[in-house]
């Protein structure tokens, strides 16, 4: 497919200046423009989302419904970066691919996850080697993505009638590629860092920073990091997305919703003095604890409470959010055994919002600023539900 695509990119241009090429290639420049213009108000932070999953779609109908909420920016999960015990090495773990079924987005975001062992599994002296890996891997794959962006724009195009005369239109397949590299420079590098791994942390980060000096790096922050940053350090970058949820303990029996809790967000969220600019990132996915004799057996994911209460071979309701399996059976790639409890934990509209609210209250993002949904998947936003979500981006204007 590729070197097929490239051969149509590198044809001459021969009516670049002509009539309706001509308009056509203003056009494609200009809609970007007027759009986020259009989008920009006094206050209003930009409305972003999260795509997190590793087979993640993001199609025709997908796009129309996100462009449909306003969002015009997009973080990506390009890869995770954890340490393997066995081999006692750093492994990368694939995140989202760009495709036919991944329709690559104007403005984004690359994020990189790294795990907290990887910091604590690493000499400080080989901290500049781990960089220089990072770099790289993220470097090869932000190429994929803006050579498949470029793609994207060809077979958009040559669905119409005068497809192949169109082509023309993209002259080099580095044309497009490259601007959307040089339109997308940050990167947002994600690690639950602890006290005993900040200094690592922070080093690694300023490394990164050092080997991509156009590349403004950007740093997660977790809640309990922003309450107590004196504590927790506050790292060497000039942005930080605050991540407000996973407030509890997924593997506690007792846990009532580990995903978040507006009380909890409250007691974090009380101070408006961090040291950097903040980025907000909140939840609206779901998913489901199993535990079997009330030891913790892991996450089912995604859940909704809606698939729960109406499969009723499977579940039998012991209140509002806890079921018991009633049959041994294998659904996906969980094993659900006899006497099995499960409990669903998500957010509603009413909470979102009550969240949100409190959050612009206290924090006040402004136009500079990112409000991002964490994560996109067709179930968690049906849950949602579009106008709530709509109400929800409204806080923040």
């Amino acid at each position: 497919m590729g070197n097929y695509l490239y051969s149509f990119l590198k044809q001459p241009v021969n009516d670049m200046k002509s009539g309706k090429f001509f308009r056509l290639y203003l056009l494609l420049a200009l809609i970007p423009v007027v759009f986020m213009s259009s989008c920009t108000g006094d206050k209003q932070p930009t409305r972003s989302v999260f795509l997190w999953k590793t087979n993640q779609e993001l199609g025709g109908p997908d796009r129309n419904r996100l462009d449909s909420l306003g969002i015009s920016h997009y973080y990506i999960r390009y890869a995770d970066i954890r340490w393997n015990p066995i081999y006692r090495v750093v492994e990368p773990v694939s995140g989202a691919e760009p495709g036919y079924s991944f329709s690559v987005p104007y403005r984004v975001t690359p994020v990189l996850f790294i795990t907290n062992d990887v910091l604590a599994n690493t000499n400080t002296d080989n901290l500049p080697e781990l960089a220089t890996h990072i770099v790289k891997l993220y470097t090869g794959i932000n190429s994929k993505f803006a050579y498949e962006y470029a793609s994207g724009l060809m077979r958009k195009f040559y669905d119409y009638s005068e497809g192949k005369q169109m082509i023309h239109l993209f002259n080099h397949p580095d044309t497009f590629a490259r601007r959307w590299e040089k339109r997308n420079r940050t990167l947002l590098i994600d690690c639950d860092w602890t006290v005993s791994t900040r200094k690592k942390y922070f080093e690694l980060l300023a490394e990164i920073d050092r080997l991509l000096p156009e590349i403004e790096v950007e740093s997660s922050l977790r809640l309990w990091q922003y309450r107590d940053y004196k504590l927790s350090g506050v790292p060497p970058v000039n942005r930080c997305l605050l991540m407000c949820y996973s407030t509890g303990d997924p593997a506690d029996p007792d846990e009532h919703n580990a995903i978040v809790d507006y009380k909890t967000i409250r007691e974090y969220i009380n101070h408006s003095h961090y040291p950097l600019d903040l980025d907000i990132a909140l939840p609206v996915y779901s998913w489901a604890t199993l535990f079997r004799n009330n030891k913790f057996a892991g996450i089912i994911s995604p859940m909704s409470l809606n698939e729960l209460v109406t499969d009723t071979i499977l579940y039998f309701r012991n209140d509002s959010t806890r079921f018991i399996v009633k049959c041994d059976t294998v659904m996906g790639n969980t094993y659900y055994r006899y006497g099995d409890e499960v409990h669903y934990q998500g957010i509603d509209a009413e909470e979102l919002m009550n969240i949100a609210a409190w959050i612009d209250k206290t924090i006040d993002p402004g136009a500079n600023d990112k409000i991002s949904l964490f994560s996109y998947d067709t179930l968690y936003f049906n849950q949602i539900g579009d106008e709530n979500i709509k109400k929800v981006f409204r806080i923040f204007d």
